[in-house]
C-alpha cells in the first residue's frame, strides 16, 4: 500500500515575523496570514484523510482552523489527534531573541554548528527532540523501523544531498484503498527531523520550509519521493 503524508508548518506569528526564536512559547498567528494560508487551503479541498495530527500549541492549532475549517468536516473525516510531540524545540533561555541577540555568544556558535552537541540553556536536548520526533514516526509509519540503521548519523555534519525528485508532482488527490494519507500540522525544526530521519539521502538544511507550507512524503515499497507542498 502506497503511504502519505503531508507535513505542513504553521503560519506567521509575530515573533517568525520578527526572526525571533520560537519554541514552546505559545503565540497565536498574527492578523494578516490568511492570505498566507490559502494557497494551502485550496490545495487540500478535495483531500480525504486517515488520519490527523496536529502540535498542542496555538500556532498549529489555529493554522489547523484556518486551512480546514470544522465546518468542511465529514462523517468520514477522523478526527485530529493533538500531540505534544509534535511541538517545536524548546530554546529555553534563547526564546524571544534573534540571532543578532545571541551571535556573540560561544555556546550560541557551537549550537549553530551542530545542534546535537549542546543544548540550548534551561532548554531542550536535540537528544530529547530526536527522540520524541522519531517516537511519533514510529507511531504512523509501520516501516519505520527499516531505517533504525540511520539512527546515529548526525544530519548536520554530512555532506547534503540533493532531495528525491524534489519538484515531482504528486499523486492523485482523492483517497483510494491503496493510498493512506495522513496529515500532520506542526513546525519547521520537526517537519526537518521527520523528513531526514524517515527519507535517507537528505539533508536537515537543505529543506526550505516558509510559514503555511511544508512537503508531501509518499512511500511506495521501499522508495521515498519528498515534494514541496503546495508545488
Amino acid at each position: 500500500m502506497k503511504m502519505q503524508i503531508v507535513l505542513l508548518r504553521h503560519g506567521t506569528t509575530q515573533w517568525n515575523r520578527e526572526k525571533k526564536y520560537l519554541g514552546h512559547t505559545d503565540l497565536p498567528l498574527i492578523n494578516e496570514v490568511q492570505q498566507e494560508l490559502e494557497p494551502v487551503r485550496r490545495a487540500l479541498e478535495d483531500w480525504q484523510w486517515d488520519g490527523m495530527y496536529c502540535s498542542d500549541l496555538l500556532r498549529c492549532r489555529e493554522t489547523l482552523e484556518r486551512i480546514m475549517p470544522r465546518s468542511l468536516y465529514s462523517e468520514s473525516m477522523p478526527a485530529v489527534i493533538h500531540d505534544a510531540r509534535l511541538r517545536e524545540l524548546d530554546f529555553g533561555r534563547w526564546e524571544g531573541l534573534t540571532y543578532n541577540d545571541l551571535c556573540e555568544q560561544p555556546a550560541y556558535r557551537r549550537w549553530i554548528d551542530d545542534p546535537s552537541s549542546i543544548c540550548p540553556p534551561d532548554g531542550e536536548s536535540w537528544q530529547h527532540f530526536s527522540q520524541r520526533v522519531e517516537q511519533f514516526a514510529r507511531m504512523i509509519l509501520p516501516d519505520f523501523g527499516r531505517l533504525e540503521h540511520l539512527a546515529n548519523r548526525s544530519p548536520f555534519q554530512d555532506q547534503p544531498t540533493a532531495a528525491k525528485n524534489p519538484t515531482g508532482m504528486p499523486l492523485s488527490l482523492n483517497r483510494s484503498d491503496s493510498v493512506r494519507r495522513i496529515m500532520v500540522m506542526t513546525h519547521g525544526g520537526v517537519i526537518r527531523q521527520f523528513i531526514t530521519r524517515c527519507c535517507p539521502g537528505i539533508h536537515f538544511w537543505e529543506l526550505t520550509i516558509p510559514p503555511g507550507r511544508g512537503y508531501l512524503l509518499t512511500w511506495d515499497a521501499a522508495d521515498c519521493e519528498v515534494v514541496p507542498f503546495p508545488l
